[in-house]
């Protein structure tokens, strides 16, 4: 016997990222820059598997793919050179995967 299963899933969430660096050098200074970042991040994704049963187990060999976005903006201050910082990030991301279980 043989049976398919196929999945789709949609995510999306808000992101807050906080960057903070301090740093010093040979000199009694000590400097900071701190970047408070935040938007959003979503992905989509799908899946598709099955299960072959046999006599005394079943396998279930499964694969799965998709993509996501992550993208934050925000604004900060570096106090080596008083001034604010403007900074922008933005990561995509395809994956794959697969696998399979076993049943006794």
């Amino acid at each position: 016997m043989f049976a398919m299963r196929m999945g789709l899933n949609f995510f999306y969430g808000w992101v807050k990222e906080d960057f903070k660096f301090n740093y010093a050098d040979n000199t009694p200074f000590s400097f900071l820059d701190n970047i408070s970042l935040d938007d959003s991040r979503w992905g989509i994704g799908a899946s598709l598997g099955g299960t072959v049963k046999f006599e005394r187990f079943s396998l279930e060999p499964f694969v799965g793919g998709g993509y996501q976005k992550l993208k934050l903006d925000g604004d900060g201050f570096d106090t080596s050179y008083p001034s604010v910082i403007e900074s922008d990030k933005l990561k995509k991301e395809w994956f794959i995967g697969g696998g399979f279980s076993i049943k006794f």
